[in-house]
């Protein structure tokens, strides 16, 4: 049995982007989700877990540098990953 893992860039979105001090991440996917944020270079900076029953979280960037960041958002059947930035 092999699991597929499918790829979906429009899984999630970020709001705003560019953004100051907070993003909102909206994800209808109904299952849990792992959230990361990844500087460019592909450190990562921080992780959240998203509920199976939330489909929106907000996350604070007030402690980040200005620049791009990756974000990933992971399910057992999901991977998405967008840009955004940090003014």
């Amino acid at each position: 049995d092999v699991d597929e893992t499918i790829f979906d860039n429009n899984l999630f979105t970020i709001a705003p982007n560019p953004a100051m001090d907070e993003v909102s991440v909206t994800c209808d996917v109904r299952e849990e989700k792992i959230v990361t944020i990844l500087d460019i270079n592909g450190s990562v900076i921080q992780q959240f877990t998203m509920a199976a029953s939330q489909s929106i979280m907000n996350v604070m960037l007030t402690d980040f540098a200005s620049g791009m960041y990756i974000m990933t958002v992971t399910s057992d059947k999901t991977r998405s990953a967008q840009k955004f930035i940090k003014r």
